[in-house]
């Protein structure tokens, strides 16, 4: 009889014969393979008797449900033959894709890492309570990363993290486009908390923006992550809202960025990101890249974008005269709520001056946090027409593909 049953989950296989990975006349084996493969073998040994049952398309589906249903029991650390299975906060956001590459070659090394795909940008999460061991200010060869000691005893070192500027690909984004704000060396973090931006950092220029994602254990191996990834998304189901305040701030530097202005050199007179006035007026005009001049319809909105207006130049009558008007500034995305006088209806800005409709005041709170009401301006009507309303605030499951 099974008294004690061990779920095994081997580092590799050929995928036609599971009968080299019998151990004993009482191990279960369920091979787990990547959904592009698109094929699961479960093969139970028993004295004299070998049932392979090969299972298609249906089952890829099949196996998060058994998980979740609690028909198949995971322990909380699972043996198998490279390591074990760690109860972990997935660690990144959005659409992924990932494969079992641990001990793949890479060069002359093997890859001991998991490599998750992902759109650059895409947050990073911490995948257990710990602490921060090692983040380099100056990016090394191999990228910028965030070294973590999990409390579990187990490290956990994320690799490749972003270094362009949002939106670019110059290598010049620095480490307040690598690390979330208010992390360093040192640093408690709590699994499920951001801590950095998926990049493309390192040798990772040529290959596309991923995490580069290793566990190590107390004798400094390499255990295979790949395992407990799936394991996190299926039981974690992991969903997100598809606006971030911070990644909108990030992609929205300057007003020219938020209005996805075109660089022009027609207009002269007006220097790009110049905050400019004339004599004995309090009217500002922001200079955009276009050449155009864009007013601010409120201090509201020139506060979402400037602490002060120690940086505005006056300049002539005439000179004013000379740049073409272009419009009127949005507030900054990722700033500010605003909704109408006349409707309940409340916004959150996106670049290119899209108003995200926020369904719901859960939402609200569970994006921009308990004070989310403190958050919203009232916007004229008349300066509506200075932003197009977009999709309404919605989740993003976080897929295997």
């Amino acid at each position: 009889m099974l008294a004690k049953r061990r779920y095994c989950l081997p580092n590799s296989w050929d995928g036609t014969d599971g009968s080299s990975l019998v151990k004993n006349s009482f191990l279960l084996t369920f091979f787990l393979y990547h959904p592009s493969i698109v094929t699961i073998h479960a093969t139970i040994p028993i004295p004299f008797i070998l049932i392979h049952i090969s299972m298609n398309l249906i089952l890829q589906r099949l196996v998060s449900i058994i998980i979740l249903s609690g028909l198949l029991i995971l322990p909380a650390f699972t043996y198998a033959e490279d390591g074990l299975i760690f109860d972990i906060y997935f660690p990144v956001e959005g659409k992924v894709s990932f494969l079992n590459d641990f001990n793949s070659p890479r060069g002359s090394n093997m890859h001991g890492a998991t490599d998750i795909m992902a759109d650059k940008m895409s947050r990073i999460f911490a995948a257990q309570d710990g602490v921060i061991t090692f983040m380099p200010i100056d990016e090394p060869a191999w990228g910028f990363g965030i070294f973590m000691e999990g409390d579990d005893g187990y490290k956990y070192n994320y690799i490749h993290l972003n270094n362009d500027t949002p939106g670019t690909d110059d290598h010049r984004g620095g480490t307040e486009n690598a690390y979330a704000s208010g992390l360093e060396r040192g640093s408690r973090v709590k699994k499920g908390q951001h801590i950095a931006w998926v990049g493309d950092s390192g040798n990772a220029e040529n290959v596309g923006s991923h995490l580069h994602f290793e566990i190590i254990n107390g004798n400094d191996e390499r255990v295979n992550p790949y395992f407990s990834l799936i394991k996190a998304q299926a039981e974690q189901k992991f969903k997100t809202w598809d606006y971030d305040p911070e990644l909108e701030r990030k992609l929205a530097p300057t007003i020219s960025m938020a209005l996805r202005l075109t660089k022009s050199r027609e207009y002269a007179a007006c220097e790009p990101d110049a905050l400019i006035k004339m004599p004995n007026l309090d009217a500002v005009y922001y200079c955009g890249a276009d050449g155009h001049r864009y007013a601010f319809p409120n201090a509201n909105v020139y506060f979402s974008w400037y602490k002060n207006f120690f940086a505005v130049e006056t300049i002539s009558q005439k000179k004013m005269g000379e740049i073409p008007f272009g419009g009127m500034v949005p507030y900054r995305p990722g700033v500010k709520l605003i909704k109408s006088s006349v409707s309940p209806r409340v916004y959150a800005i996106a670049g290119g001056a899209v108003l995200r409709q926020i369904p719901s005041p859960y939402v609200a709170e569970s994006i921009f946090g308990n004070d989310w009401v403190d958050l919203i301006h009232d916007l004229n009507d008349v300066f509506f027409s200075t932003y197009k309303v977009g999709q309404a605030i919605g989740k993003v499951e976080n897929l295997i593909i």
